[in-house]
């Protein structure tokens, strides 16, 4: 599968955003991601993902479901970083 090449801010919203439709773990929330040195060592994905937030969401419940959207989204997903110089 070819991954689609969005904007940090773009992916940062895309989890958000499936936080979001989350029942237990709704007000869940990242900041932002990371670039990956050796994207050919994570898969081919280029990113990785920062802490995240609960929001007052229980921890215990949501782990299991930030690792599914985190892995969801790490499959679907590269950033488009800008040059750095």
């Amino acid at each position: 599968m070819t991954r689609k090449i969005v904007s940090e801010q773009e992916l940062v919203s895309w989890i958000n955003s499936q936080f979001k439709k989350t029942e237990s773990c709704d007000s869940v929330t990242i900041s932002g991601v990371y670039k990956l040195k050796n994207p050919e060592e994570n898969n081919g994905c280029n990113w990785s993902s920062s802490s995240y937030r609960t929001g007052g969401s229980p921890k215990e419940i949501c782990n299991d479901i930030v690792s599914g959207i985190f892995s969801e989204a790490s499959e679907a997903f590269n950033v488009a970083w800008p040059h750095q110089k």
